[in-house]
């Protein structure tokens, strides 16, 4: 499940926008939606600096932040987090100079909204990530899994108005 939006991701181009507000009509669809827990899916991919479990550390301490419980229950609506890393190198050589990354978040539907085929993924256009670029060392991996947790703390916000509205 989680790998094909992963495959729907990464193709897709990643726009950027730090106001951005959940589509209330995507939501509309949502049976009892609330922002005590929410099913995160999060694809890891390798090339990234970071391991797995640092970004999913990073993703869990927003959602403490925002007093949202993670859930591993498939709900109506799901926040998708989708990292894609390129390793850079130095002036036309081999060596290492860093990465390049671009991250997508978006509220994605499977099979539950809008009247959609049950195993349909449907994300919502707005999408809370953006893109990012650094150097290899420490500082730099803090930096990129800074950029995600961003993101994520974006669409937090965002989801707890629309559903706040929704009341």
């Amino acid at each position: 499940m989680i790998t094909r939006i992963a495959i729907a991701f990464v193709f897709s181009a990643c726009s950027f926008s730090p106001l951005a507000q959940v589509d209330s009509s995507f939501l509309a669809g949502a049976s009892e939606l609330t922002t005590e827990t929410l099913m995160i899916g999060y694809s890891h991919d390798s090339k990234c600096p970071w391991k797995e479990a640092e970004a999913e550390s990073a993703i869990d301490s927003e959602l403490r932040r925002a007093s949202i419980q993670r859930t591993e229950r498939w709900e109506d609506v799901f926040l998708a987090v989708t990292p894609s890393c390129v390793q850079v190198t130095k002036d036309q050589t081999e060596t290492p100079a860093g990465h390049a990354f671009s991250y997508q978040v978006r509220y994605c539907s499977l099979g539950t909204l809008n009247h959609q085929k049950e195993d349909e993924l449907v994300c919502n256009s707005t999408d809370f990530g953006g893109s990012a670029s650094g150097g290899m060392d420490s500082n730099a991996k803090k930096y990129y899994l800074d950029a995600l947790a961003g993101g994520v703390s974006r669409a937090l916000d965002d989801f707890i108005r629309a559903t706040m509205d929704q009341k």
